[in-house]
């Protein structure tokens, strides 16, 4: 009687996967694993912020000692240049959060504790500064007595800035020179309302995604803030962070990676061989995946 009965489901099993092969696909979960880093890079520190350009030189953060680190590809990652110590002006740094890779010519950096964002050139010389405590045109873009405290910040592809005020949760769009042009988010805006926004990027088609990793959503805005919609991560997997590339949206947490493709909707989940560490940040190009644990980076084609 058993045998009689699971003919007819395996047939309608068969049945449903002809008709509905996309949508099965589509639902189902696949899990790869990262077996064979390409290159391995030690760290005696502990980095909090990583990036990589496009020729695949990285970037880190070492917000204990206020430094900015480059390894330089060509040289296979032995070559090393660090500027940063702490200060209060030039190249001293207080609080650094965060570094962000605008371009090949471009390295941003957000020195919190100084309220200033250093924009740098490829060998870490610092090309100006945008100080948040001297500069900027308030007049009807920030209430008069709102604070500049930016808890992250974005680039955009004429140089303007986009500050995330963890003051007031709006985003304050400036010029490159820090002149404040328009302010949108916060806890008055709509379906565009931001409670506890985390970071933020912007895509090569020029959208601006924040994140806020308690409510595990993206919200999307185009480049004069007006918001357009909301993104959650596929199959509840809970993100700490993400980054983009091309038309891919990458979400991680500490233990696995979610690549979705913002075109076709797919996604598909990696699981890092680490060495009993956790990851930090997740940072790609065209030619490699970066991934910075607390005790070295692992680079994979």
């Amino acid at each position: 009687m058993n045998q009689s009965n699971s003919i007819p489901t395996l047939v309608l099993k068969v049945l449903l996967i002809l008709i509905f092969p996309v949508s099965l696909l589509q639902a189902q979960s696949f899990i790869d694993s990262l077996q064979t880093p390409w290159f391995i890079l030690p760290l005696d520190y502990r980095a909090t912020d990583l990036e990589c350009d496009e020729e695949g030189n990285l970037f880190l953060l070492d917000k204990r000692n206020n430094r900015i680190h480059k390894y330089y590809a060509a040289g296979q990652y032995d070559s090393l240049q660090s500027i940063g110590g702490k200060g209060m002006s030039g190249e001293g740094l207080n609080q650094p959060v965060k570094i962000r890779s605008g371009n090949r010519q471009t390295l941003y950096c957000l020195d919190a504790g100084n309220r200033r964002i250093l924009v740098l050139n490829t060998n870490l010389k610092i090309i100006r500064e945008v100080n948040f405590l001297t500069s900027g045109n308030r007049e009807n873009t920030l209430e008069a007595n709102v604070q500049i405290w930016p808890l992250s910040f974005e680039a955009g592809p004429a140089g303007d800035l986009f500050l995330l005020n963890q003051e007031d949760n709006k985003i304050l769009k400036s010029d490159m020179y820090g002149k404040f042009q328009v302010a949108f988010g916060g806890l008055d805006y709509g379906a565009g309302s931001l409670y506890d926004p985390t970071d933020l990027l912007m895509s090569e088609d020029n959208l601006l995604y924040v994140s806020d990793t308690i409510r595990q959503m993206l919200k999307v805005y185009d480049l004069f803030g007006v918001y357009l919609y909301s993104l959650y991560p596929p199959e509840k997997f809970h993100f700490s962070g993400f980054t983009l590339l091309e038309n891919n949206l990458v979400y991680y947490n500490a233990h696995q990676i979610c690549v979705l493709n913002r075109v076709t909707n797919r996604h598909h989940f990696y699981q890092p061989e680490l060495k009993q560490s956790r990851i930090v940040d997740v940072s790609l190009n065209r030619k490699m995946l970066c991934i910075l644990t607390a005790t070295e980076i692992v680079l994979f084609r």
